[in-house]
């Protein structure tokens, strides 16, 4: 798949097939967020579902070239304009500000769905996020669908979206399978000698408030090895391998969408203790050896002196988990697929 908007050939003939399904979608995909050689991880939970929607849609994608902030919005408005013009049926904003923008500047009559993704919706980064929070809920009034990754995020657009569905991302069950801890650990240059704790974030990202786990670590630092993500610059190809490493994998974050790094987690079987952030409460109810806990590191310090004297969780059920909640990325996949349906009736 091209960010250049190269089509996917395979496309069905006519209006159905034999069978008199209907044609598949043609969808132009827009976002500012996708994997690059300097920063790997971000947006690959984008590239992933768009990849898998690749089976049952058409495809076209535009990147919007740059960093972070206003600026790639404002310089790429006229290639944006054109990409719309383009033969789609659908537009699909993935994060909220870029959709915003799509609806500014008009689709031709083609209805647009945006994926909401957290800060886009919930403004928690500051006073220019919440000043885009604010216009984007707004514009939600013009979606002719719009995707909440998580309950707490379709809250802010209730009652505002025309139509509004909660999809969280899913996860590719085949890359993100429980293997061997000691291979997992080889492949990535870990050594074996003490437990692994793994930090799935960058630390230096104030939201991922890895304060909170240097704090609650303590004494039991120097018993135990503490894997981050710093700068964000694991590719994703590679996180399956630091997940089956790690006896448990932490998040601390003051606010998360539907974090994609839990439901990683509980693909591999590892167990997972979390803040109450995003849907992650509803994420590991019924998974064993796992638990949502507060802020105060005092209520995690225990379970860290417990994985550091050699008391180790061991596998949780998370797999089975995630797939009754419907959080494979093909279940998915067919979850976004019938919103588009419904748009083309």
């Amino acid at each position: 798949m091209s960010v250049s908007g190269t089509r996917r050939s395979h496309r069905a003939s006519g209006e159905g097939g034999a069978s008199g399904s209907p044609r598949r979608p043609r969808v132009l995909h827009v976002t500012p967020m996708y994997p690059t050689p300097e920063k790997p991880s971000r947006g690959a939970f984008v590239a992933s579902q768009i990849k898998s929607l690749a089976p049952y849609a058409d495809i076209d994608l535009y990147v919007l070239p740059g960093g972070g902030g206003i600026g790639p919005y404002l310089t790429h408005i006229g290639e944006l304009r054109r990409r719309i013009r383009g033969d789609h049926d659908i537009v699909h904003a993935h994060y909220g500000n870029l959709g915003t923008l799509v609806k500014m500047i008009g689709t031709n009559g083609k209805p647009v769905v945006t994926s909401y993704c957290g800060t886009d919706l919930n403004g928690d980064r500051g006073f220019k996020e919440r000043q885009f929070a604010k216009l984007n809920r707004r514009y939600a009034a013009k979606d002719a669908h719009a995707i909440a990754k998580s309950e707490g995020l379709a809250a802010h657009i209730r009652g505002i979206a025309p139509a509004l569905s909660v999809i969280p991302t899913g996860v590719d069950l085949d890359r993100f399978a429980p293997a061997a801890r000691e291979e997992a650990r080889a492949r990535i240059k870990i050594p074996s000698d003490k437990p692994v704790i793994l930090f799935p974030a960058n630390p230096d990202d104030a939201n991922k408030n890895f304060a909170l786990i240097e704090r609650a670590l303590g004494a039991s630092r120097k018993e135990v090895l503490l894997v981050t993500f710093p700068g964000g610059k694991i590719p994703h190809e590679r996180i399956p391998d630091y997940m089956n490493a790690a006896d448990l994998v932490v998040l601390a974050s003051l606010k998360e969408g539907s974090p994609n790094v839990v439901k990683e987690a509980m693909s591999c079987n590892r167990p997972v203790l979390s803040t109450d952030c995003g849907d992650v409460r509803w994420l590991l109810e019924g998974v064993s050896k796992s638990a949502v806990l507060s802020y105060d590191a005092a209520e995690w310090a225990p379970h860290f002196a417990a994985i550091a004297s050699g008391d180790l969780p061991g596998e949780s059920n998370g797999r089975e988990i995630l797939k009754q909640k419907g959080l494979g990325e093909d279940a998915v996949a067919r979850k976004i697929l019938s919103v588009y349906e419904s748009l083309l009736r």
